[in-house]
């Protein structure tokens, strides 16, 4: 669509104004279901629109084929092990990270962790991740998994599973795909405790 704003109009008027064709937008942007991205970046409600701006409008859930995906309630761990799975005979070892919430951190007691991403460059991020394990000697399968949405402390927020010959190998690759992922995916979380909130950004795309 292209439409004619304002002068000083932000990302949160833009969604104002397109309740009016999509009917429950506003309250889906309020509760954090709709994401918002301004010429490819998450941008936050304020965000003043310019001339030319491109605007991107999604929910936060996505998938990437099976082996990649972003989730409001992540699969199983008997799926996460299914899809990780090659064929029988092909894998000595598979083996997996689960990422959990923690209950303290220097600020505190934490209450939750609010995830978001801007989902298109995280999935194609992520996907460059796996093939570039999957090249890896030995490796037979890698899946990466990651949750969006707020959660607490003990809640799974990231399932990863390497499928290799040997264990050795999924092991060391099964590090390198949970670093790589904190270190390059655009996946940002609000840490919220007793004592208020932060936003701490765990990965960028690289340029």
């Amino acid at each position: 669509m292209e439409l004619e704003l304002d002068e000083g109009c932000a990302v949160r008027d833009l969604i104002t104004l397109l309740s009016e064709v999509i009917p429950g937008l506003s309250e889906k942007f309020d509760r954090g279901d709709a994401l918002v991205a301004v010429n490819g970046a998450f941008a936050k409600p304020d965000k003043v629109l310019t001339d030319g701006d491109v605007v991107a409008v999604f929910p936060p859930v996505s998938g990437g084929g099976g082996k990649v995906g972003l989730f409001s309630e992540l699969p199983s761990l008997s799926e996460l092990i299914e899809a990780a799975s090659p064929p029988s005979g092909e894998a000595g070892a598979i083996a997996i990270f689960l990422g959990v919430v923690r209950s303290s951190s220097e600020q505190g007691r934490v209450l939750r962790l609010e995830y978001e991403a801007y989902q298109e460059m995280a999935l194609a991020e992520m996907e460059k991740i796996r093939q570039e394990a999957i090249s890896k000697p030995g490796v037979k399968e890698v899946v990466i998994y990651h949750v969006l949405g707020a959660r607490r402390p003990g809640d799974t927020v990231m399932m990863v599973a390497v499928a290799s010959e040997h264990r050795a190998e999924a092991f060391e690759t099964l590090a390198w795909v949970v670093n790589s992922v904190k270190n390059r995916v655009p996946i940002w979380k609000k840490e919220v405790t007793e004592r208020g909130s932060r936003w701490i950004e765990e990965g960028r795309p690289e340029i």
